[in-house]
């Protein structure tokens, strides 16, 4: 087993009457994860969206990141869980957060061809096959 750490700082002088400064993190036990860079090519839900995560792959908790790679702020991609879209994220931009295991999570973008990174990390599910 490994160890899969994430952290986060978010700080500024000034956006507020005294600065801000908040670091915060998480640890936990992995067996298996993954990097990926993949071309968005689906425009909304369905067929040709990027698979991020397939359902039932871990164990328990599948640790994600998403990154736009775009650097146009307003080329987004779009994940989402079932039918729900739950994280818009613009060029640039990124988002890291953990799934129950039975959830598939899938992205789509504003226009064809937006290219994002992304990373799986948790425990395989020995019994999970491939389609």
């Amino acid at each position: 087993m490994a160890t899969f750490r994430a952290s986060i700082t978010v700080d500024s002088p000034d956006v507020m009457s005294s600065p801000l400064s908040l670091t915060t993190g998480m640890s936990a036990t992995v067996d298996s994860g993954h990097v990926i860079k993949a071309k968005v090519n689906a425009t909304s839900q369905g067929g040709t969206a990027v698979t991020v995560y397939k359902a039932n792959d871990k164990s328990d908790t599948a640790y994600v990141f998403v990154r736009n790679l775009s650097p146009d702020q307003e080329k987004f991609v779009t994940v989402y869980f079932a039918s729900n879209d739950v994280i818009k994220i613009g060029g640039s931009q990124f988002a890291f957060f953990p799934v129950d295991a039975t959830e598939a999570v899938k992205a789509y973008a504003s226009e064809k061809g937006i290219m994002i990174e992304y990373m799986v990390f948790g425990i395989d599910n020995t019994i999970a096959q491939l389609d």
